[in-house]
């Protein structure tokens, strides 16, 4: 199992400079650059949107919708 990990290790790491060798980027990254983005993508990196819990009021007004319509299924059923 040891020996699994290391194999993949080695050849992440060989993937790693064939990657850097064609994009002309250092390959000496151990994890792969993925903290410190390139300076041309930095104009193209955002933030992800925010996403927070439902106000309890949207929730019952939601579930109340969502319980009308079941019941008008039912009744078109």
């Amino acid at each position: 199992m040891n020996g699994d990990v290391e194999a993949r290790r080695q050849r992440a790491a060989q993937l790693r400079k064939r990657i850097a060798e064609v994009t002309g980027q250092s390959g000496g990254d151990p994890d792969g650059g993925r903290d410190r983005p390139a300076a041309a993508d930095q104009g193209y990196l955002r933030s992800p949107p925010r996403v927070g819990p439902v106000s309890p009021r949207t929730f019952v007004e939601e579930r109340m919708r969502d319980l009308a319509r079941g019941k008008e299924k039912d009744k078109k059923n």
